[in-house]
C-alpha cells in the first residue's frame, strides 16, 4: 500500500522526472535535476515498501514451546515454584 507524506513526497519527485521526459519539457531546463528527483524517488517508494515488508512481526502471540534448558515460566514470565 503506497500511503503517507513520504510516499506521496517519492511519488511527486518521481512525477517530474517523468514530465522532464515529455517533449514540451525537453530544452526548457536542466534534465538533470529531474532525473536526480526520479532517482530520489524510486529509492525512498522502495525503501518505505521494502521496510513495511521486513516490519511484519506480531510480538505479542506466543510459541508455546520450552527448550529443555530453559526453567519452566508461567504466563507472565515468572518461574514455577514446585510444591
Amino acid at each position: 500500500m503506497i500511503a503517507g507524506r513520504m510516499d506521496a513526497l517519492a511519488l511527486t519527485a518521481i512525477a517530474a522526472g517523468v514530465a522532464a521526459a515529455t517533449p514540451l519539457a525537453v530544452g526548457t531546463f536542466p534534465a538533470w535535476p529531474a532525473g536526480v528527483l526520479g532517482s530520489l524517488g524510486m529509492a525512498q517508494l522502495t525503501w518505505s515498501q521494502a521496510m513495511a515488508k521486513l516490519r511484519q512481526y506480531d510480538e505479542d502471540s506466543r510459541e508455546g514451546f520450552v527448550l529443555p534448558s530453559d526453567e519452566p515460566v508461567d504466563d507472565k514470565g515468572l518461574p514455577y515454584i514446585s510444591a
